[in-house]
């Protein structure tokens, strides 16, 4: 059940609709989707996954699924794809694919029916027709069934509340549930015609897992990334076309999880080049794209909060290294601090970056032992 109100309506600016609703949750920005994906997937598997106890998965739709990562799997674990997910042992979906499930609409609330009847009884200053009505439909009802009661003005229109009476006013505000009785976010459920396949996932014994987490294991046994393979692909991103897809290539089929400390530096010096290649949007590079574009951070090259937010994202994804955090470090110094405050090529001043440092909640962070800054030549990761 929803309740709407909006400003075209007349007699009490408000109506009533019976449809089956399935709430997934909160988002301060429209679309963010990954509610819906949290839902489904921690509630079966992470990604320490045992793969080993596995020999065949359904793909569901849109899925970034390399097909040379998939082969591989199939050579070293025996794992194949089949086309009846009942025959299946695992079940692979995709962010993008529940996306396409879900609708987010600004400033909507959440309610219960149970919460709806004790405010109708409670309440004596509801429109007697509004009254009835909502007594009616609730009669047959399920005391936890959802209510959704949703705004049907823009995101600059004016409030809502301008528009209604005060005893439907009141009756909205009480029903809310306390932790989202304001209007400032997004709500996300499943659309009416979604609901069936939504519920076939949610609702499946088998394990459930993400097309980027199996891209990632099909990987493991993939070359990993150090600093002279770091270099190589850097090389190769400032040469010829078909060197940039040499290094995409090498990019997308490397071990990730080994290698996502260097493969976020790529994303995050590197966007421009890559969205420039045809590779961009090849399979095998879109699987990439999706866990990575997280570090594209396309702003602020002269502040210091671009370098700020990357060590931060690197931290918060247990991807920190201390030779990333020189590097990052030095190119904070030279891009911010140097270029601002710094003598000129013809001044006899020179300034040096010795007692630039991160702060110690970052240095917890790193992953490996963290020691003292070094001056170049750490610096000379290229980019």
């Amino acid at each position: 059940m929803q309740i709407k109100h909006d400003n075209n309506t007349t007699e009490h600016n408000i109506y009533i609709t019976e449809e089956p609703t399935i709430f997934v949750g909160y988002s301060n920005d429209w679309g963010d989707n990954g509610i819906g994906l949290t839902k489904v997937i921690t509630s079966k598997v992470n990604d320490d996954f045992d793969i080993t106890s596995i020999s065949t998965y359904f793909r569901f739709p849109k899925l970034n699924l390399s097909r040379d990562k998939m082969s591989m799997l199939k050579d070293s674990k025996g794992i194949r794809k089949v086309l009846d997910k009942n025959k299946a042992d695992l079940l692979v979906v995709s962010q993008k694919y529940l996306s396409s499930l879900i609708s987010f609409d600004y400033k909507t609330s959440l309610s219960s029916v149970g919460r709806l009847r004790e405010a109708l009884h409670n309440s004596n200053n509801v429109e007697e027709d509004i009254k009835e009505k909502l007594i009616e439909i609730c009669k047959d009802m399920d005391p936890s069934d959802n209510i959704v009661i949703r705004n049907d003005l823009g995101y600059y229109s004016n409030s809502v509340t301008q528009t209604l009476t005060s005893g439907v006013q009141d009756l909205i505000s009480s029903i809310r549930l306390n932790e989202h009785r304001g209007y400032g976010s997004y709500a996300g459920h499943v659309l009416e015609d979604n609901i069936e396949q939504w519920e076939n996932i949610v609702n499946s014994s088998k394990p459930i897992i993400e097309d980027k987490v199996l891209n990632n294991i099909a990987s493991t046994d993939s070359v990993i990334i150090d600093n002279e393979i770091y270099c190589s692909i850097v090389k190769m991103l400032k040469g010829t076309s078909e060197d940039r897809t040499m290094a995409m290539s090498t990019m997308s089929n490397c071990n990730i999880n080994e290698s996502k400390g260097y493969l976020a530096l790529l994303f995050f010096h590197f966007y421009d080049t890559f969205k420039a290649n045809s590779s961009w949007n090849h399979v095998a590079f879109k699987s990439l794209k999706d866990q990575f574009k997280y570090y594209i951070i396309d702003y602020g090259y002269h502040n210091e909060s671009r370098y700020s937010e990357f060590i931060n994202r690197l931290a918060k994804k247990d991807a920190l290294t201390v030779e990333i955090v020189n590097h990052i470090t030095h190119l904070m110094f030279d891009n911010v601090l140097k270029s601002a405050f710094g003598p000129s090529g013809s001044s006899v001043f020179r300034l040096k970056n010795v007692d630039v440092d991160i702060i110690s909640e970052c240095k917890d962070k790193v992953v490996d032992p963290y020691t003292t800054l070094i001056s170049a030549p750490t610096y000379a990761l290229p980019f």
